[in-house]
């Protein structure tokens, strides 16, 4: 299956989040819990939960805004008791809303740094075990995740995510 115009266009704008979400969970679990040779959260696995979550950046949340105001969950988090940001209420549900994908990328590394649930996932190096690691703490199957990446052509050697224009086109 290829990918349409849409789906490349949201993959090639999501690539250079990925890195920074990745560079993010990486340097606060050096710095701020001490965890050396943390090496992040896999910006593949980032990508394959965001285009899962958001439907390819389709779901009204995921959107730059909804209903007049900023967005961007691309996660479709729902807030903690902590979260004093603003809101957006779907489906009958309350979800987070971000001012921007960077501001999200913020508040996701520090609940994927600080919540504690993924400490060890954060110092593996090979991104199918963060997968494995991930899917026992999420709703996300390891299925779903397979599909993604078999659609993005990543095989099970890829250490690195590749340029998003290549995605789809083999």
């Amino acid at each position: 299956m290829k990918l349409t115009n849409r789906q490349n266009e949201f993959l090639t704008s999501l690539y250079p989040l990925a890195l920074h979400v990745e560079d993010l969970t990486r340097r606060k679990a050096i710095e701020y819990k001490g965890m050396t040779g943390a090496v992040g959260f896999s910006s593949i696995l980032f990508i394959c939960e965001v285009l899962l979550a958001s439907e390819w950046g389709n779901h009204p949340l995921a959107q730059e805004t909804y209903k007049g105001k900023p967005s961007n969950n691309l996660l479709l988090i729902r807030p903690v008791a902590l979260w004093d940001g603003p809101r957006a209420r779907y489906s009958g549900e309350d979800y987070c809303m971000y001012l921007s994908w960077d501001e999200f990328a913020v508040e996701f590394s520090d609940h994927i740094v600080f919540s504690g649930l993924y400490n060890d996932l954060l110092k593996e190096k090979d991104f199918r075990k963060q997968i494995e690691m991930f899917c026992l703490t999420s709703d996300t199957s390891s299925d779903s995740i397979e599909e993604v990446l078999n659609l993005l052509g990543i095989k099970q050697e890829c250490q690195k995510m590749r340029m998003p224009e290549a995605a789809g086109n083999s």
